[in-house]
């Protein structure tokens, strides 16, 4: 015989006490509910988003029940929900001077501070909280997320740290606590941690899966896999781990790899909008453009805001010369996102491949607005106009570029070979020696650009400099 479920038993007693409240309601009667009844149908309205009508009932609630405080506080959480931090604050005070020992008040306090912008208040409150509360792991979060709002990740880090100890099972506080290494970069830190966690809870798929998360990051693919499969082996239904596994394969550049795992995931899942973006973007990367195509418009039919998948498409398109095609994806990214530099540089390709120079430089403009240090930008843009033959207009764009803190050896060879082709011998040597004092290799990069600067008498001469030191 099977266990009942007790999810879907607990549904139907929300929806008769809902439809029992709504009746009540509709024929302006009072019937009598008892504080549990209460609680169950104000959380059933805001699950279903119907915050005024869990106002509603909880005004009521409190009505038949004035004495109780658990119904005071919960009323004062929906009314801080709908903005009415007045009215909140009051029951809130009328729970305290009930129940001056209840963690929830505080809670529920720190809350109405942290929505008000009092964020030292808030932490206080929390603190207090802290004392009495018994799951103490959650009250560590509310004050990381306090931390996090002031962008103190590294504060907000050891609170998290301080959830995971306190409750080994709660996910989201790992999870972000990965967050807050990502954000700060501090991926040993991260990793120390999660194996002092895992030398106590050596069977946690969430605590392997969050070091593989840090590896990942660090850029240690290999020990992410390692991380990976350790939890999967413990899990072996963890999705998570089953997507990461297969993007380290993707970092690594073992697409088949990858794509055996995707194909896994596809027998056994819904494939939603992301599972199509990432096997299009494997694709994309094995240079199999029509196939990446495929799945990338499988992508946006099942989610129109998929961005990165608009991305996809126009990168596509413009590696097999579609450029109109490659045009109307990349229009559709910044449609959905106006912030998008890599989208706008495509729309700036794009346009420049059609003939549209001037709507090609609009679009350089907006790339570089939003992601002023990327250097392919600089190059594509200036190299827009050297073939239009305005190289006087290419060499005012990487002057600016470099006059804009951007000193990077590419930018300063290849507005060196601007300048020699240009005659302007004497300063095209300074950036050429700038940007080889930084990056041998950039002579390679010069005679790969411009072949018959390999026999001009000043870039030999430079050239020979550091052959000589």
């Amino acid at each position: 015989m099977n266990a009942p479920n007790n999810d879907s038993h607990d549904r139907k007693i929300n929806r008769s006490l809902i439809n029992r409240f709504d009746e009540m309601l509709r024929k302006n009667e009072q019937y009598f509910f008892d504080v549990h009844d209460f609680e169950e149908i104000m959380d059933a309205y805001m699950e279903e988003k119907s915050s005024n009508k869990a106002e509603q009932a909880g005004m009521i609630a409190v009505a038949q029940h004035p004495n109780s405080v658990s119904l005071q506080i919960k009323l004062s959480q929906i009314f801080a929900h709908n903005n009415k931090l007045s009215k909140a604050q009051q029951l809130l005070t009328l729970a305290s001077s009930a129940e001056p020992q209840n963690p929830e008040v505080f809670i529920t306090q720190g809350g109405l501070y942290a929505q008000m912008g009092e964020s030292d208040k808030a932490i206080e409150a929390y603190l207090s909280a802290l004392e009495l509360a018994e799951n103490k792991d959650e009250v560590y979060m509310f004050i990381a997320f306090e931390y996090e709002g002031r962008d103190d990740y590294a504060q907000a880090a050891e609170f998290l740290r301080k959830a995971v100890k306190e409750n080994p099972e709660n996910e989201f506080a790992f999870f972000e606590l990965t967050h807050c290494y990502h954000v700060t970069g501090k991926f040993e830190e991260g990793i120390l941690f999660f194996n002092q966690f895992l030398d106590l809870h050596p069977y946690s798929p969430t605590g392997w899966y969050n070091l593989g998360m840090c590896y990942f990051r660090k850029g240690d693919f290999e020990q992410a896999l390692h991380s990976f499969d350790l939890a999967l082996a413990i899990d072996e239904g963890f999705l998570g781990a089953m997507y990461s596994k297969a993007q380290c394969y993707t970092e690594m550049s073992l697409f088949s790899e990858a794509l055996e795992i995707y194909k896994q995931l596809g027998e056994t899942e819904n494939k939603d909008a992301t599972y199509f973006f990432l096997v299009g973007d494997c694709y994309e990367k094995m240079e199999l453009f029509e196939t990446a195509l495929r799945h990338y418009n499988e992508s946006v039919e099942l989610d129109e805001g998929m961005i990165e998948s608009w991305v996809g498409k126009a990168a596509c398109h413009q590696y097999l010369q579609q450029h109109e095609e490659a045009l109307e994806a990349a229009i559709e990214a910044t449609d959905i996102d106006p912030n998008h530099a890599e989208a706008w540089l495509i729309v700036a390709e794009s346009h420049a491949a059609l003939g549209n120079i001037k709507s090609a430089e609009k679009a350089y403009r907006s790339s570089l607005s939003n992601d002023a240090e990327d250097v392919e930008t600089w190059l594509s843009y200036a190299e827009t106009f050297f073939s239009q033959q305005k190289i006087a207009k290419s060499i005012e764009i990487l002057r600016e570029a470099v006059s804009a803190s951007l000193g990077h050896h590419s930018i300063k060879t290849r507005l060196a070979a601007y300048l020699y082709l240009s005659g302007k011998n004497n300063e095209a040597g300074e950036y050429l020696f700038e940007a080889m004092s930084t990056n041998v290799a950039s002579e390679a990069e010069l005679f790969e650009y411009a072949n018959q600067l390999q026999y001009h008498a000043d870039v030999l001469s430079v050239i020979a400099h550091f052959k000589s030191a």
